[in-house]
């Protein structure tokens, strides 16, 4: 979580230039993983700077001589206490900047809050690339009219009209406190990914949508049929549920021969739950959360493949699975666990069992919409009669 400098000053820039950076104006930063004491005097000349940008006509200017700043102090001979908002850059400063100039990666997701009331927007973005030494931002002083570079890192913008009111006090005692830079603890990290993806899995959270998009609520009088497919949707996305339980545990076997509606009394059901709610505006979802970082992406995997037509005429051990694009961070969720799962599953199950299973989804699907959210593209491609199936998860325009 990154400030935009001074009463979020630069909040406007970062969103239209697709820029983040600390207020060090025209510093010269290398791309380096550790600063060293000579760059952390370039980096407290610039603060120095920054800080008699803001209360010019105040201050002495300060040094442009490297020679008189020290690494941890500033510049030497100045009594910081007696210059209110004046401030040598701490080690929390400078860690901050290690880690957004050196350290974070592509896909990295960086929040920047905005100042002021619980209607000010929040900014929500992907790291585009890691920062290489010459990306700058220009932005001009308001009241000299002099350009100023700020070393710089791209960013998308993947959220840009959530409020601070929309999330919880754990996260606002965050937007509210004085440092520039805070790594958002893990506690909280879920509601960002939430606003930022709708859909994701990361570590030990996972969560997918499934649209809804012809269903008007409950004053539409085709409510009751819509609901019917919902409920059983329900059943057939707790009984995958219990199907991925039952592969990591290495008893698919015993579960594969089971109807959704035993399998749903099972104990790989019953102890492992996912929690989900509904909405029934039209467009709506239905959003299911698991403790297994896996979990939902197997979910809207198998959904994807059983609500395709073009796969209505095989039987499941007809098919192969390839998962060719896996826009996941591998370490959270390697693809090769649930390539595998598929294949299993698709191996094992029994053909009347997984028609049911289809059959279902393609209800659900013509009542109501139920196809996930995230963007998953099923290619299949013929191999010696047999459909191979190629999976992209988060394909690039």
């Amino acid at each position: 979580m990154l400030r935009a400098g001074r009463g979020s000053a630069f909040f406007e820039a970062f969103e239209y230039k697709g820029l983040v950076f600390f207020d060090l104006p025209d510093a010269n930063l290398p791309a380096v993983r550790e600063l060293t004491d000579d760059i952390k005097k370039e980096l407290q000349r610039a603060k120095a700077n920054a800080d008699y940008m803001c209360h010019r006509g105040q201050w002495q200017r300060p040094s442009q001589d490297l020679n008189d700043y020290d690494p941890k102090k500033g510049q030497v001979g100045i009594n910081h206490r007696e210059l209110k908002g004046r401030s040598a850059l701490d080690k929390r400063t400078f860690d901050g900047i290690e880690t957004l100039y050196g350290q974070c990666k592509t896909g990295d997701l960086i929040i920047v809050p905005g100042r002021g009331s619980a209607d000010a927007r929040v900014l929500i973005g992907e790291i585009l690339e890691p920062y290489n030494g010459t990306t700058k931002a220009t932005v001009t002083d308001a009241q000299t009219e002099v350009e100023h570079s700020y070393p710089a890192v791209r960013v998308q913008w993947l959220c840009d009209s959530v409020l601070r009111k929309d999330f919880s006090l754990k996260a606002h005692t965050f937007f509210s406190a004085p440092r520039v830079w805070y790594v958002v603890p893990s506690t909280i990290r879920e509601e960002f990914y939430d606003h930022a993806y709708g859909e994701f899995s990361y570590a030990n959270k996972s969560t997918i949508n499934l649209k809804i998009e012809h269903s008007d609520g409950v004053e539409d009088e085709t409510w009751d049929a819509d609901g019917l497919a919902a409920a059983q949707m329900q059943n057939l996305v707790m009984y995958l549920g219990g199907a991925f339980e039952a592969l990591e545990q290495g008893k698919f076997e015993e579960y594969s021969g089971l109807s959704v509606y035993d399998a749903l009394r099972s104990p790989f059901v019953r102890e492992f739950p996912m929690s989900w709610q509904t909405s029934v505006r039209s467009p709506g979802a239905v959003t299911y959360r698991a403790a297994n970082g896996a979990k939902c992406l197997f979910l809207a995997l198998m959904l994807q493949i059983m609500g395709s037509p073009e796969l209505a005429a095989f039987e499941p051990s007809e098919l192969d699975v390839h998962v060719d694009k896996w826009d996941v961070v591998p370490e959270k969720c390697p693809s090769e666990p649930i390539e595998e799962h598929i294949r299993t599953y698709m191996r094992m199950i029994s053909g009347p069992t997984y028609r049911e299973n289809c059959e279902i989804q393609r209800q659900f699907h013509d009542a109501i919409g139920g196809e996930p959210t995230s963007d998953i593209d099923v290619e299949i491609e013929p191999r010696d009669e047999t459909p191979n199936l190629h999976v992209q998860l988060g394909t690039e325009e």
